[in-house]
């Protein structure tokens, strides 16, 4: 993807007059437009306007724990025109996006282990799943569904030597590939559309693939020749069809986890640092991490809180006080090309913002709830460098309680913002929460 000047202090009254009346109409103006502008520095406040007034549009109750477990994970949300789906206990619903009806249910043998966040062009995902009910079993199976549909197209059982706990598997989906990354390093890769088997690479291989990312390209980080003295890591993007690697870049230093958060331009996360990284396959420059969080766990595509567009890379700062009892913190763009800080963006006191993605030009970032105030929906232009912040959605103060049961922790499903509406996932289900937390799984808010 890819200010306003001030004068010098010496007009008459007059000259202020004027300027006071045109800016009024410059006011008058947006708000006929649609949107309201509130200022990025981070003490800023939040502005009210109609057309942003929003309401809370449905939520999803949290099933009941299954017997004998004291709590699962219920990872996979996505949103289309049509519906909105989820994983739920042994299955997956979807409903209408705005209203909440219930539209259908794919029941499954299984419980959910982990998801694609991806949806191919022809509408279908992909999710993992344990061979039983129990929440310990072994997760062998992949399941692909047709997200608007609710049908299943296909379901494959991995062989014995290839099962994993569910913390160790991962999937994916590129163009008309769902790949697979089962535990101890094993990955297999098959045709959206019909199931068939493409390629596989063995976790006995030269080479093994500890993560994997899709989308537009598939990417993986592999580490090759399992030698601890000599292991090295690399990054890779692969042809889907054949798993062959068309682009690489050495990873310097000493070998950590890292993952592809970013194909175009190329970013890659470490634990202490993003690294930048050229077409040239050259490092272009290194992002530290000790003040921003990402938002990353160690599993396929888990930076929940890193954007990336042609530019800059935006990135939540840490929280800091900001007065007395109330703390804030500020969305902060950095430089692709140099790796430092350009410009950032306030959440305004007693608030938190993160960065969900990048729609029409404009970063769309996530304003948390206060606990007497809703949520925020607003857009930033890097092109004023966070000066400004569009209000997109401002949702509902009565319903703060739900919003922040939501928010009160870092988010291990990603809020998704499509439509105009805003998503938010819940997916640790237990039988131990109070207070609320996670009452509900899912929560959709959106405009009046």
């Amino acid at each position: 993807m890819q200010g306003v000047g001030g004068g010098n202090g010496k007009a008459g009254n007059g000259r202020a007059r004027a300027l006071v009346a045109a800016a009024v109409a410059v006011a008058i103006a947006l708000v006929a437009a649609g949107f309201f502008m509130v200022y990025g520095d981070e003490e800023n406040g939040s502005g009210k306007d109609a057309a942003s007034q929003g309401r809370e549009l449905f939520k999803i109750k949290a099933p009941e724990v299954p017997a004998g477990e004291s709590g699962v994970f219920l990872r996979g949300a996505w949103v289309t025109d049509e519906i909105y789906a989820r994983t739920t206990t042994f299955g997956v619903i979807g409903v209408d996006p705005e209203s909440g009806e219930r539209k259908w249910r794919l029941p499954l043998d299984g419980l959910v282990c982990n998801a694609s966040e991806h949806i191919s062009s022809a509408g279908k995902t992909a999710v993992l799943m344990t061979e039983s009910h129990n929440a310990r079993a072994e997760c062998t199976r992949l399941v692909v569904f047709d997200v608007n549909s609710g049908k299943k197209e296909w379901q494959k059982t991995m062989r014995a030597g290839q099962a994993a706990p569910d913390s160790k598997a991962g999937v994916t989906i590129s163009q008309d590939v769902v790949a697979v990354r089962w535990a101890w390093r094993g990955t297999a890769a098959y045709k959206v559309s019909d199931g068939t088997l493409l390629w596989k690479a063995k976790k006995d291989s030269e080479c093994v693939h500890e993560s994997l990312t899709g989308g537009e390209e598939l990417t993986a980080v592999v580490t090759c020749d399992h030698v601890v003295a000599s292991v090295d890591s690399r990054v890779q993007k692969l042809d889907p069809e054949t798993g062959k690697p068309t682009w690489e870049f050495r990873i310097p230093g000493a070998q950590t986890f890292a993952q592809v958060v970013s194909s175009d331009p190329m970013v890659v996360q470490r634990p202490r640092e993003l690294m930048v990284i050229g077409e040239d396959r050259e490092l272009t420059s290194t992002i530290p991490l000790k003040k921003h969080n990402p938002g990353c766990r160690t599993d396929i595509e888990s930076c929940l809180s890193v954007v990336v567009d042609d530019r800059y890379v935006y990135l939540p700062s840490l929280e800091h006080k900001s007065g007395k009892g109330s703390s804030t913190n500020a969305v902060v763009a950095f430089d692709l090309d140099t790796g430092k800080a350009g410009w950032k963006s306030g959440a305004g006191r007693d608030r938190h913002i993160e960065p969900l993605r990048m729609e029409g030009g404009k970063l769309i970032a996530y304003k948390k709830p206060t606990y007497d105030a809703g949520g925020q929906i607003v857009a930033i232009d890097p092109v004023e460098k966070g000066k400004e912040q569009e209000l997109r959605l401002r949702n509902p103060d009565d319903r703060e309680d739900v919003e922040h049961g939501f928010t009160r922790t870092t988010h291990v499903e990603r809020p998704l913002y499509e439509n105009g509406r805003l998503y938010l996932q819940w997916s640790t289900l237990s039988d131990n929460y109070e207070d609320g937390l996670g009452a509900y799984v899912s929560a959709a808010f959106g405009p009046k």
